[in-house]
């Protein structure tokens, strides 16, 4: 029974410790050491996969692997060495050879559901034929076959690497320990020391608006900055530590848009705006004489993209630093020295890597390579280091890397994502913001008048982005409940969902997180769309999974894919005229074509075919998008288009009886329903909490009977200290 070779390691691994629990960690140092890439969790639950399916084996009711939630697992069933596989009717205890001849039979767990083909259910005493498994070999041909079996895993490995350019990460030899410092309700969050290293100031949210508070590390008592009313993020402490620079603007538990940047005294005092700007990243960085900062305009319209240097003293003019092509620049920090800044670059939706450029101007250098999502760089106390997060999907942690480049290593800290660090000046301690965010996926029974929301698909992990098959059978979702973000499907009430598995044409796992399934009309293919060489392209695939099809390419982003009533088409929202509009590619003959001229992001055909429903973006946005409020529509192949729903944002679904979206009602949010006959809006149920999600982000069954959305069951982020290390 045929494994690939990474599988077959950790079946060994499992079998040499039968009823032992095997973490995962000792998976990562055995099969990945020293080094691995950021997809080892899903590189491990693919293996654990591969070797359920050939021993017809079950997580839910496990006959040979157990799962035990968030440790690793272990081996349940048995190892019977006692049986010859070679028909020569000698007992393994009674052969004068055992170790050179020696095989194994893997039963499974006493009492264990049997297996329908029988293979291990009924297996004789005595196989002829080919051996099945063997369990222990002579040293020599061992050692050789463990040595070719290491030289073609890394093969396969170093594969993987070059065909999804995925960088190997090292984990830190350095045992660190930390304790939380904030613990209140709510997000604590962006970091930042006082030139004495005994202050923190930093950002904290407990019910909609934003505020600076300043604390000692070894106190409690927090001190607030900035006053209710006033929204403000995004703290920054002066080097010589006279100032905090700062972000102010609308702020909420969700997007925070940051109008401009200020400055005040760490006392509370006297507050006043440096720049003025539609919006500004998170952070901005002091030179070391305390006299500049550097900030990152993000997705601003009043501003050209890249890092502008402004004098404290004298704000205008402001000096440009850098200037990307079709990217953002953001997140900046100055070298301890002064001569470098370094920064991340946005070039597509969640993909990021870090650049250095000197402070004095000049091209930009890439230190990493990894075209993944991260951010926050901080510098090392010597400069020789960056310390920044990264991940995949919602799960993320701390890297450091070379200022050089080269491979980074990961920091091995506690939380499932981790944000925004800081370091002191004195290199003694390191905190670090740990995130707790849990979507989960709800639903309403519309066919009753006080259907209330139910919870429908949960875990501690992201669940989101619902969308129900043409027969109101089946769901697909996005999850990232095994590590890494997929697309999974489930029947019913998605008691067992299983995720996708998605292939590229020469078999291996693609493409890179997956986003917005979508059913088509005949339900047997999901379109999606994923990374591809650092851009969102569209994708195909069947509805059990299996080889994709890839449907657009190129140096731009192609998202959020809707079918065509008849299923010849998809739509998605393109920029690759510059800015956001839908565009359609036929299935069959890759003919596309430009749907909207004046704008649109997520496109939805009404199911007579006759017309194209669309939202458009906010051209303040750049390498992706939100969307202004309003709703539009428009013939199909082209006319004039109108507005039909002002306050429609991205969660609304055409369908027979209507549009369907979400919005608030005397601020409490609800579902309604647009009659396009009549142009009424009618409130169809009232949802615990406002609904979350990407463009598309609720689904209506077919019947109209009910509906799934996405909302944020809890949420909130803490401040950690690292007690012990060097940085």
């Amino acid at each position: 029974m045929k494994l690939p070779p990474q599988a077959f390691r950790v079946l060994q691994m499992l079998l040499e410790n039968p009823g032992q629990l095997i973490t995962r960690d000792e998976f990562h140092r055995a099969l990945w050491s020293p080094d691995t890439f950021v997809d080892f969790d899903q590189g491990l639950n693919n293996a654990i996969k591969k070797i359920r399916d050939v021993l017809n084996d079950s997580a839910e009711s496990p006959r040979y692997i157990e799962t035990l939630p968030k440790l690793g697992y272990r081996f349940v069933g048995s190892i019977d060495a006692s049986i010859d596989l070679s028909g020569n009717g000698i007992p393994r205890s009674a052969a004068p050879n055992v170790e050179n001849q020696s095989d194994a039979i893997l039963k499974p767990v006493h009492g264990g559901p049997q297996s329908d083909s029988g293979f291990l259910a009924d297996l004789p005493e005595k196989i002829p034929g080919p051996r099945i498994f063997r369990f222990s070999l002579s040293k020599a041909v061992r050692h050789f076959r463990l040595l070719a079996l290491w030289v073609l895993a890394l093969a396969v490995v170093a594969g993987f690497a070059v065909r999804y350019r995925v960088v190997w990460f090292r984990p830190s030899r350095v045992p660190l320990d930390w304790v939380p410092i904030t613990t209140l309700p709510g997000s604590e969050n962006s970091p930042t020391f006082a030139p004495d290293s005994e202050q923190i100031a930093f950002d904290y949210e407990n019910g909609g608006e934003w505020s600076i508070y300043i604390k000692r590390i070894d106190d409690d008592k927090m001190i607030r900055l900035t006053e209710p009313g006033d929204p403000s993020s995004c703290p920054s402490w002066s080097p010589d530590g006279k100032l905090i620079a700062y972000l102010k603007g609308s702020s909420g538990p969700g997007l925070r848009l940051r109008s401009g940047v200020f400055l005040m005294s760490p006392s509370g005092g006297e507050r006043r705006r440096l720049v003025d700007l539609q919006n500004v990243s998170c952070h901005v960085g002091w030179s070391p004489d305390s006299k500049t900062l550097v900030y990152g305009p993000a997705w601003s319209a009043s501003e050209p993209p890249g890092l502008f240097l402004v004098d404290v003293g004298n704000p205008v003019p402001r000096r440009i630093l850098t200037s990307p092509p079709h990217s953002v620049d953001v997140s900046p920090a100055f070298s301890h020295d002064g001569s470098k800044i370094a920064f991340a670059r946005n070039t597509s939706l969640g993909v990021l890597d870090l650049y250095v450029v000197a402070s004095s101007g000049g091209d930009p250098r890439r230190v990493t390579q990894i075209n993944a999502n991260l951010g926050g760089p901080v510098w090392t106390t010597d400069d020789q280091r960056i310390i920044f997060w990264a991940g995949s999907g919602w799960a993320a942690a701390l890297y450091s890397v070379s200022v050089n480049g080269g491979t980074p290593e990961r920091l091995p800290l506690g939380g499932h994502t981790i944000g925004q660090s800081a370091i002191s000046p004195d290199g003694r301690r390191l905190v670090y913001s740990d995130v707790l965010f849990d979507p989960n996926i709800w639903r309403i029974d519309l066919s009753k008048k006080d259907g209330r929301p139910a919870q429908v698909i949960a875990s501690t992990r992201f669940e989101a982005g619902p969308d129900i098959s043409p027969d109101g059978g089946n769901v697909a979702f996005l999850s990232d409940r095994d590590g890494t973000q997929g697309i999974w499907t489930c029947r019913g009430n998605c008691s067992n969902p299983q995720r996708l598995e998605l292939r590229s044409a020469d078999g291996s796992v693609f493409p890179v997180r997956p986003n917005l399934p979508r059913w088509s009309p005949s339900g047997d293919r999901i379109a999606f769309d994923a990374l591809d060489g650092g851009h969102r392209q569209i994708f195909v695939v069947g509805a059990d999974g299996g080889t994709v099809t890839q449907l657009t390419s190129g140096e731009f982003e192609n998202q959020a894919p809707t079918w065509s009533a008849d299923g010849a088409w998809i739509y998605y929202g393109s920029e690759r005229t510059g800015r956001y509009e839908v565009f359609k590619t036929s299935l069959s003959t890759r003919e596309t074509r430009q749907v909207t001229h004046t704008g649109g992001y997520f496109g939805q055909e009404s199911p007579d075919g006759k017309l194209i429903y669309f939202d458009k973006p906010d051209e303040s946005m750049a390498t992706w998008t939100y969307v202004k409020p309003g709703l539009y529509v428009m013939p199909k192949d082209g006319g004039r288009e109108r507005l039909v729903i002002p306050e429609a944002t991205w969660l609304w679904r055409v369908t027979v009886k209507g549009v369907y979206f979400t919005g608030d009602d005397a601020r409490h949010p609800v579902m309604k329903l647009f009659n396009v006959a009549t142009g009424k809006v009618e409130v169809l149920a009232l949802l615990d909490k406002p609904a979350w999600g990407g463009p598309g982000g609720i689904a209506i069954s077919p019947d109209g009977q009910f509906f799934l959305y996405t909302q944020i069951d809890n949420e909130g982020r803490d401040l950690m200290l690292v007690k012990n290390g060097a940085w």
